[in-house]
């Protein structure tokens, strides 16, 4: 494998990946065969470097996995994947050979999830300036059950983070704020299977897979069979590599690609290989991605992840979204520009999750972690360095 200086777990992804397109591992090794592949040195580099540097690689219980990804004309190209995690099986030192940065993780990405019914809101007509409420509390049927403290039988109950946020809002301040009621008023309306669907259309789609959910099913099925309402403020694991197409979709205006990490395949008279890659799909309607990253334009200058920006000295304008689990268990960054978008996830990675707590990344009594914490520090470290080239 050539074109950048890949770890062993790229290896085996790109591996995997061309197993699924057609080349099986024991071809590639009788074949003489040559790949070039789409990870940046560089890129990967201030990857792993920022990952480290916020996520201890010996710290009990909790790692952070962190990709990016190229959205150009007609791939979205894999561009960096680094784990906090070192790759071995030395257990003592918190090793691991799992495929932490492109499979399913964590107990999910959080108010991440608030982008898939933003994207249905404005899908259907409303604007970024449009007033939503802001109760503190909410209380809905036909959502699932249980939620907030005191919340009744058959009832779902959703209260919001803080106390100060003002009783409306327009929806893009809503976006950059990310309290949790009017989002759940959203998909009331919405529906839950229409915001599932986005999710998996945008890039999620090993929700869809049989066997996602460890029920035996996917993750989407049970989901839409349940009418979750608990799915807009994210708690099931995701994949970090999805998650970062997730953000390549959006700033790709709406155009689902195929996460690819293969650039080309040459036999040993470097005659081209043929790989079958999955077609690009237009998801969303243009306008609506650019609308909804405009809307998501207010994240990084004055909401939720304003503080890491100003510290990592970012100015430029960028599109991003926090997200927090309700316990702490794990917190997500996702944020993109043109041409440049990715995820950074933080999660439980023992058997014995527990709520994270910020400075240092560490499992902790009392969770304190949020998504514009660790994060979004790692992806203000990892980006400059590329993107300035």
């Amino acid at each position: 494998l050539v074109g950048s200086e890949m770890c062993i777990r790229d290896s085996d992804y790109t591996l995997s990946w061309l197993n699924d397109h057609g080349l099986s591992p024991d071809t590639l090794r009788r074949g003489g065969y040559t790949v070039r592949t789409t990870l940046d040195p560089a890129a990967q580099e201030a990857a792993v470097r920022a990952t480290r540097r916020n996520a201890d690689p010996q710290a009990t219980g909790v790692a952070e996995a962190t990709t990016f990804i190229h959205p150009g004309e007609t791939t979205h190209d894999v561009v960096a994947m680094a784990s906090s995690r070192e790759y071995g099986l030395d257990t003592d030192r918190h090793q691991t050979v799992l495929p932490v940065t492109h499979s399913l993780q964590g107990h999910g990405a959080g108010s991440v999830f608030k982008v898939f019914v933003a994207a249905a809101a404005l899908e259907d007509g409303m604007g970024l300036d449009t007033m939503v409420d802001v109760p503190r509390r909410v209380e809905v049927t036909g959502l699932g059950s249980g939620g907030a403290e005191g919340c009744p039988p058959a009832t779902y109950c959703v209260e919001n983070a803080s106390t100060n946020y003002p009783a409306r809002m327009p929806l893009r301040e809503a976006l950059a704020q990310s309290p949790n009621t009017p989002f759940i008023t959203m998909l009331q309306k919405i529906g839950v299977p229409r915001a599932v669907d986005l999710a998996v259309k945008l890039g999620l789609r090993s929700y869809a897979e049989p066997g996602s959910d460890p029920a035996g099913g996917s993750i989407a099925d049970r989901v839409t069979a349940e009418n979750s309402g608990s799915f807009v403020l994210g708690p099931t694991p995701v994949n970090p590599l999805e998650l970062s197409n997730v953000a390549a979709t959006l700033s790709d205006d709406g155009r689902w690609c195929e996460p690819t990490p293969v650039i080309s395949v040459t036999d040993r008279d470097g005659r081209d290989v043929p790989v079958g890659k999955n077609d690009c799909e237009q998801v969303l309607d243009p306008g609506v991605a650019r609308a909804l990253a405009d809307g998501l334009g207010g994240d990084t200058a004055h909401g939720t992840g304003a503080a890491a920006a100003r510290a990592a000295g970012w100015t430029a304008p960028m599109s991003a979204k926090t997200g927090t689990t309700q316990t702490s268990y794990s917190a997500a960054f996702l944020g993109f520009t043109p041409g440049w978008a990715g995820a950074v996830y933080a999660y439980n990675d023992g058997g014995s999750p527990s709520p994270l707590c910020t400075s240092p990344l560490r499992q902790c009594a009392k969770g304190g972690l949020f998504g514009g914490n660790e994060p979004a520090a790692t992806w203000f470290g990892a980006s400059p360095p590329v993107i300035d080239r």
